[in-house]
């Protein structure tokens, strides 16, 4: 048990790193938005971020074809969910960390997952109501949502649950070619 848990937590700083690596930079660009389906235009850029490990997949109990931005935006997550016990409903990727909002009870902890996948700083507010209902409703978690908007290339900006209505989706701001994007994941 304590060599998968060391075996986990090399894999998780192991990806990160080289996501951190290989995505950062591109927070200038115009901003463009994909449809409700979650379909971002295809870039030549995008083939060389589909470059994956079998082992990073095995991790995320994915497919062999996640990309390391994937993988460790997943990992992050799982990291962040595990270290609370709660639901992820927000990430934002910072220069070298991902904050990410875990919903725990009527309490929202941001945990700080540094680019070597080890645990930061966390701090507690109150869960804002309207989040809340749209976590009671959504049926997709954020990590699939995450996976689909950034099947087809591209680094993660940021990420929320959002309730239009009564419908429930995720909004995921993806940059591709320097260019950001917005990608709507239905939640449920």
């Amino acid at each position: 048990m304590k060599l998968t848990h060391r075996i986990s937590t090399i894999v998780l700083a192991a990806t990160t790193a080289v996501a951190f690596t290989a995505c950062s930079g591109s927070d200038t660009g115009a901003s463009s938005s994909a449809s409700a389906t979650g379909d971002v235009a295809s870039s030549p850029a995008s083939a060389s971020t589909e470059a994956s490990t079998s082992a990073s997949a095995e991790a995320s109990g994915g497919s062999a074809s996640v990309s390391p931005e994937i993988q460790a935006v997943l990992s992050a997550v799982q990291a962040a969910e595990g270290h609370v016990g709660g639901k992820a409903y927000s990430i934002e990727k910072d220069v070298e960390r991902w904050d990410i909002y875990v919903a725990l009870d009527d309490r929202s902890v941001e945990v700080e997952i540094r680019a070597d996948g080890s645990v930061g700083d966390t701090d507690e507010y109150g869960l804002e109501g309207r989040d809340r209902d749209a976590l009671a409703k959504a049926t997709v978690p954020l990590s699939d949502a995450l996976s689909q908007a950034l099947e087809k290339g591209g680094s993660l900006d940021e990420a929320d649950i959002d309730m239009n209505g009564e419908n429930v989706r995720w909004q995921v701001e993806v940059y591709v070619d320097g260019e950001k994007s917005t990608v709507y994941i239905p939640a449920m």
